[in-house]
């Protein structure tokens, strides 16, 4: 039997869900979406997981995380003014009927489970965070070059920063060359762990951060004030014309997460007047 291309079939899937719900905008009315593939409602209820999809009669339940238990009918959820945990669980909800036949049955052969929720987070950044939209977003020829842009982006698309810079990553022709933007979360021991990351250019060929783990070496070369108590910036040299330059800055909405900045960029002249 030939092996699925499953990775595809969600492109080809999440593709062809946006194009059906046209027209959208940030943040995408996953409301749209969500009807088009049967699913009903909602029930928000205690639970240890962050979100679950139930087969009924005649479609779909999501279950949502909460500290209050209530059922709400989908048309009666506003989806774009949901949390961005909650906007980011409803779209991996909604990547899991993919799963599903028509019978409502789940299809076989089926991919692992560690390998369908991987899938179900790549779709659902990809309904969250539609290329066309960011395209928009950045404006003609706009490049992806900067953290604030990261911020702003998540705020325009009701998503968390975490997401966006891993979905940009994805989204070649949209990022500025030779530019890394890593988000790490500190622990209470001063370790920490890599949430996200968008790298292009040299820093493509650098060994690839692993998410949820320790940074490798090249990030604390080129960043030093990572594991320092005083954050800020650093010019490393590269060659005879380029250096690294890199900022480290908390996120201003949760101070245990750093920013992790990093270009390279042509040497500074001095004039002869300066080198005296």
């Amino acid at each position: 039997m030939k092996r699925r291309n499953w990775r595809a079939e969600i492109v080809s899937f999440t593709d062809h869900l946006l194009r059906s719900c046209q027209p959208l905008n940030f943040p995408v009315d996953l409301g749209k979406l969500a009807k088009s593939r049967a699913i009903e409602g909602i029930r928000f209820r205690p639970m240890p997981s962050d979100g679950a999809i139930e087969v009924t009669k005649d479609g779909f339940q999501v279950h949502m995380c909460s500290h209050k238990e209530q059922s709400v009918r989908l048309a009666a959820v506003e989806t774009t003014k949901l949390k961005p945990r909650e906007r980011f669980t409803l779209a991996h909800e909604i990547i899991h009927t993919f799963f599903y036949d028509e019978q409502l049955r789940p299809i076989r052969p089926a991919p692992s489970i560690a390998l369908l929720e991987w899938l179900c987070n790549y779709g659902a950044a990809r309904l969250l965070l539609p290329e066309f939209l960011l395209e928009r977003e950045l404006g003609p020829g706009g490049r992806f070059d900067s953290l604030e842009m990261a911020q702003d982006l998540a705020d325009s698309a009701g998503v968390s920063t975490s997401v966006v810079v891993r979905r940009l990553d994805e989204c070649r022709d949209l990022k500025q060359q030779d530019y890394a933007l890593m988000l790490f979360e500190k622990d209470e021991s001063g370790g920490i762990r890599l949430l996200g990351a968008c790298l292009s250019g040299v820093f493509s060929t650098m060994t690839k951060p692993k998410l949820y783990a320790s940074p490798p070496r090249w990030v604390s070369r080129l960043a030093p004030t990572i594991t320092s108590p005083a954050i800020g910036s650093a010019r490393i040299p590269h060659d005879e014309r380029w250096d690294y330059v890199s900022r480290v800055v908390p996120m201003s909405k949760m101070q245990s997460r750093l920013f992790v900045e990093i270009r390279l960029v042509l040497k500074i002249k001095k004039s002869p007047s300066q080198s005296h």
